[in-house]
C-alpha cells in the first residue's frame, strides 16, 4: 500500500487519504518518506482493538505454550465476544463520514487476515459506499468455519472488486472463499526504485568478507513459512560435501528478523557455520545488501504470493532461486529469468545446495538470469504500469 501511496502518477490523479492501525514508528517512517518525496498525503493513525500485536509478542515469551494460552486467553474471548468488532465499527464509521471518501481501498495481508480490514468494510457499506475495494496479499485458506462462511459472504456482497497480485491469490478467494470470480482483478505488485547508498564492498567490509567472495542475501521475515531453516540446511550440505572448497567462497546473509532467529542462530552455532552465515536484522536499507549478492535466495514452504523483495531482486537485475509459489512462479520462468525449485521440505535443501552450487559454477547462466529479470520486471511489473492499472481500476469502481 505505500508504494500506491508513493506513487506520483496515482496521485496527480487522486487526492488520496492514508489510514491505518496506530503505531508510532510505523507513523514516523511514513511521514519521514512521505517528506523526502514530497507527498502531501495526510496520514490518519487510528486507534484498532486487535490481538495481532499482542499474540505476536506472547508467542516470543520464553514461557511454556500453557502460560501463554491463559495470557492469550482473555483477549481471545473479548475478540470473539463481538466488543472489538462494535468498538472498530463505530470508529471506522465516524472516520469515513469525517473524510467522505469516494473510493474504499481497504488493503489486507491475507485473508481473513486482520479482521479490522473486514470491520473497515461493515463500516463503509454502513456509510452507503459502493466503490469498496479489497486488496488481499497472500493465498487465502479454507474454513468450514459457520461465523467465517457467512462474513465471507458479506464481505462477497459489500466489495466491488478484489484485487491480487497473483492469479492463483484470486483463484484462492474463488474456491475456498466462494467469492465472485467476476470481482477478482489481478494487479501485480510492484516496488519504488530505491536510491542506493552503499556499494557491494561497503557490505562486504561490514561483516570482514572478502572482495571475492560468491554472496548469497534473503531479505524476509525470520518465520517458518519463508523456509530459512531449509536454506541453512543447504549451506550445511555444501559444507559437509565439501566440493572445491566451496565453502570458503559462499557467504550468505539473511536480513530481517522475526520468532525464527534464535532458532536459526542456534542451528548456525550447532553446525559450525557462524563464519558462513550472517544475520544483519531488519534493514530499512535492504536493497543495497540485494545489490550486493551475487544470487538472491528465497525459499518460501508456505502461504506466500509476490514478496516486494523478489521484484526488487528482478529491478537490479540479479539471479534468483525462489520456490514455485503463486505470484512468484508467474513473475519467474524456470531457468530463463531464474531458478523455482518445489517447495516440498522433503528435498528443499538438497535442492538450494543443488542450485546455488550450479549457479556458483555456472556465470553465465548467471548473467543470462540477472539480465532477463531485469526485463521482466520492467515490462511488466514497473512503477507506471502498475499506476495505470489502479487508476483503471479506481475509474472503474466509480463508473
Amino acid at each position: 500500500m505505500s508504494f500506491l501511496l508513493k506513487n506520483k502518477k496515482i496521485n496527480e490523479e487522486f487526492d488520496l487519504v492514508f489510514a491505518f492501525r496506530n503505531h508510532k514508528k510505523y507513523k514516523e517512517d511514513l511521514l519521514n518518506d512521505f517528506r523526502n518525496l514530497k507527498i502531501s498525503i495526510q496520514p490518519h493513525p487510528l486507534f484498532v482493538l486487535s490481538n495481532s500485536t499482542l499474540f505476536y509478542k506472547v508467542n516470543a515469551l520464553k514461557v511454556s505454550q500453557l502460560l501463554k494460552s491463559l495470557i492469550k486467553l482473555p483477549f481471545f474471548i473479548l475478540q470473539v465476544s463481538g466488543l472489538y468488532f462494535l468498538f472498530n465499527f463505530i470508529q471506522f464509521i465516524f472516520f469515513i463520514k469525517k473524510i467522505n471518501p469516494q473510493i474504499i481501498h481497504v488493503n489486507n495481508g491475507g485473508y481473513p487476515g486482520a479482521l479490522s480490514c473486514n470491520h473497515f468494510v461493515f463500516a463503509a457499506k454502513f456509510a452507503n459506499l459502493n466503490s469498496i475495494l479489497y486488496q488481499v496479499n497472500n493465498i487465502a485458506f479454507s474454513t468450514n468455519n459457520f461465523v467465517s462462511s457467512s462474513w465471507n459472504k458479506l464481505i462477497n456482497k459489500y466489495v466491488k472488486y478484489f484485487i491480487t497480485a497473483s492469479a492463483k491469490a484470486g483463484n484462492a478467494l474463488v474456491e475456498k472463499r466462494n467469492f465472485s470470480e467476476r470481482k477478482i482483478i489481478q494487479i501485480p505488485n510492484t516496488i519504488l526504485l530505491e536510491k542506493l547508498t552503499a556499494k557491494k564492498e561497503d557490505i562486504l567490509k561490514l561483516y570482514n568478507l572478502k572482495e571475492d567472495v560468491f554472496l548469497l542475501v534473503q531479505v524476509a521475515f525470520l518465520t517458518n513459512r519463508k523456509g530459512q531453516l531449509y536454506l541453512l540446511k543447504a549451506i550445511n550440505k555444501i559444507k559437509n560435501d565439501g566440493e572445491f572448497g566451496l565453502l570458503e567462497k559462499i557467504k550468505l546473509i539473511l536480513v530481517g528478523n522475526g520468532e525464527d532467529e534464535p532458532m536459526l542462530r542456534q542451528y548456525v552455532i550447532d553446525n559450525n557455520l557462524s563464519d558462513v552465515v550472517f544475520f544483519a536484522g531488519y534493514r530499512p536499507d535492504s536493497a543495497n545488501y540485494i545489490n550486493a549478492c551475487d544470487v538472491f535466495v528465497l525459499s518460501s514452504i508456505a502461504n506466500e504470493d509476490m514478496p516486494l523483495s523478489i521484484l526488487t531482486a528482478m529491478s537490479l537485475g540479479k539471479p534468483i532461486i525462489a520456490t514455485h509459489f503463486a505470484g512468484m512462479a508467474e513473475a519467474i520462468t524456470n531457468r530463463q529469468n531464474g531458478l523455482l525449485l518445489d517447495p516440498g521440505t522433503g528435498a528443499l535443501g538438497n535442492n538450494l545446495s543443488a542450485a546455488i552450487v550450479e549457479l556458483y559454477k555456472n556465470p553465465v547462466l548467471r548473467l543470462q538470469l540477472g539480465t532477463n529479470a531485469c526485463l521482466t520486471f520492467n515490462n511488466k511489473y514497473s512503477e507506471d504500469i502498475y499506476a495505470q492499472r489502479i487508476i483503471n481500476l479506481y475509474n472503474l469502481s466509480v463508473s
